[in-house]
């Protein structure tokens, strides 16, 4: 997954740099990809960014915990495959949220 960047310098001196771990960029990726695909992105404009971002970081631990259950799988070339059981009971937690969400912003008027 690392690649290594070889440079020659005019001094002839060979400088060897790794770069950052793909696999794990394509796993965070794929969660934005499912926390978009669910609707949590429309919950930023429902909650302050402290909410969203503690909301959005829940997901993202949910989801690492089913990749290593194998409920989310996510492929070398950035495909994304989720047990679809998973992906309903993922899709309604957002939903669910963005209700009480509402049930709570109707309370208040």
């Amino acid at each position: 997954m690392a690649e290594i960047i070889d440079f020659t310098s005019k001094l002839e001196k060979k400088i060897e740099v790794e770069l950052e771990n793909e696999g794990q960029r394509l796993l965070e990726y794929s969660i934005v990809t499912l926390w978009e695909l669910a609707g949590g992105i429309d919950l930023l404009e429902e909650v302050d960014h402290a909410t969203y971002h503690m909301l959005f970081l829940g997901f993202s631990d949910v989801c690492f915990e089913q990749m290593n259950e194998g409920n989310i799988i996510v492929t070398e070339d950035g495909d994304v495959g989720v047990d679809t059981e998973f992906k309903e009971v993922l899709f309604n937690g957002v939903d669910n949220i963005k209700a009480e969400l509402a049930a709570n912003d109707n309370r208040t008027h």
